[in-house]
């Protein structure tokens, strides 16, 4: 299990399902996409469906301090889990811990 923080004050590495791999500061966007502020300056974005790896470097470890997720955001388990996912947020951060299948 592991939980993955989207928020704009943490370093990450971002790998997408096509090989790409992006460093920096990551933005969750509206339009179910996240954006990575490299260092270079440049702003590259990335639909969730196309993350397959996100690691931080500052980790939250745990969702406690995560209220419920805003109006119109959910969270939701695709296919059969032996343990479920959930999802907070605090602000304008959010934290999804992943179940396994």
């Amino acid at each position: 299990m592991c939980v993955c923080v989207f928020a704009g004050a943490d370093a990450a590495v971002l790998r997408t399902t096509d090989g790409k791999s992006y460093e920096g500061e990551v933005f969750l966007e509206p339009g179910n996409s996240v954006s990575v502020a490299t260092g270079e300056g440049n702003k590259e974005s990335v639909p969730l469906s196309k993350v397959a790896f996100a690691s931080f470097t500052t980790l939250l470890a745990t969702l406690e301090r995560f209220g419920l997720l805003a109006e119109g955001w959910t969270n939701l388990d695709v296919g059969a889990v032996s343990l479920a996912g959930t999802a907070g947020q605090s602000n304008r951060t959010m934290a999804v811990r992943v179940g396994s299948g």
